[in-house]
């Protein structure tokens, strides 16, 4: 008779909250899957002292040409932009952005922006979330699907945002990016959606998900029954989610730009490591690079002043240079 010999050492124990949650995955398929749509319309408010401006056609490289019609089309039968026939006091020129493998079309509002109201809705930062991670352990970060395109525009309102392009007018019928009271009004809806759901906290299109406890054994468990709630939530209201940036059950996870642990939080390094490193570069800082910083570094003050102090001693007679002092 034959012995088996059984090596312990070679023997792997499944993560039964693994398969949990991959059957909860198969239960929610539908939710990583098409477009979405939030309920409700947006009504693009604007001041009617502002007169219209009509924009001549922009000149299209012929190159692109026929990756635009081809993207236009596209657009049109997703249900996000419509031909436009009739006349319409404002004209926008789009803006479109070549990547590898894709062709973006944006709006250009500079002046449209002008005459939009915003709703001066708040603007949520890492910092009010902090104490409600006071015990999370396990965290899951999820990203938005198609992100502004999820709200749809007002049916009046909608032909502001007409565009001007060498194959006809358009207009959008989802929220496009660009104007200046979109992102309050989409994290105003976010809000509004995910509202009476523990352990969720959402700040644009990042949407966190975490389990709090005294031990990680009680996190798991409170997780389990929020990451469900969250994605029935999503269900009912037609919010879909990107598959492929979705991060399930972490020790550890990025989420708006600060690393999120069960020890404490802290700003993402490989967000800062070039502001790091630009006292011995001698690069000229510009006010748009600091715009862009600024979100990052409201809890980081200690790297905020060593890159000021960079700022500092760049020549301030430069065009477009700003010095930023603290108090």
């Amino acid at each position: 008779m034959d012995l088996v010999t059984i090596n312990f050492d070679n023997i792997q124990v499944l993560d039964t909250d693994e398969i949990r949650l991959s059957e909860k995955n198969l239960e929610y398929n539908d939710v990583f899957d098409g477009t979405g749509c939030l309920p409700g319309t947006y009504r693009l408010e604007i001041d009617e002292i502002v007169r219209p401006v009509v924009h001549q056609p922009c000149k299209i490289p012929v190159a692109l040409r026929e990756k635009l019609k081809t993207e236009l089309e596209r657009l049109t039968d997703k249900g996000m932009i419509a031909p436009v026939t009739e006349p319409t006091p404002w004209l926008n020129n789009p803006m479109i952005v070549d990547k590898p493998n894709e062709l973006r079309i944006c709006l250009d509002p500079r002046d449209l922006n002008k005459a939009i109201k915003s709703s001066h809705y708040p603007m949520p930062t890492i910092v009010e979330l902090l104490p409600d991670l006071n015990k999370a352990r396990i965290f899951s970060v999820a990203d938005a699907k198609n992100g502004f395109w999820i709200v749809k525009l007002d049916e009046d309102r909608s032909m502001l945002t007409t565009f001007n392009t060498p194959h006809g007018r358009f207009r959008w019928l989802r929220m496009p990016f660009g104007l200046n009271s979109t992102p309050e009004e989409f994290q105003r809806r976010q809000n509004q959606n995910m509202e009476g759901l523990n352990g969720v906290r959402c700040v644009h299109d990042d949407i966190l998900i975490f389990g709090e406890g005294e031990n990680e054994e009680a996190a798991s468990r409170y997780y389990d029954s929020y990451f469900r709630a969250l994605m029935d939530r999503c269900k009912d209201k037609n919010l879909k989610l990107n598959s492929e940036k979705l991060k399930l059950k972490q020790k550890e996870v990025r989420f708006v730009r600060h690393l999120l642990k069960n020890e404490g939080v802290r700003a993402d390094l490989d967000k800062v490591k070039a502001l790091k490193e630009n006292d011995n570069t001698g690069r000229r800082v510009r006010r748009q690079e600091i715009c862009r910083f600024r979100d990052v570094s409201e809890q980081v003050p200690a790297e905020v002043e060593r890159f000021m102090r960079a700022v500092a001693k760049t020549d301030s007679t430069k065009r477009r240079m700003v010095l930023v002092r603290f108090t």
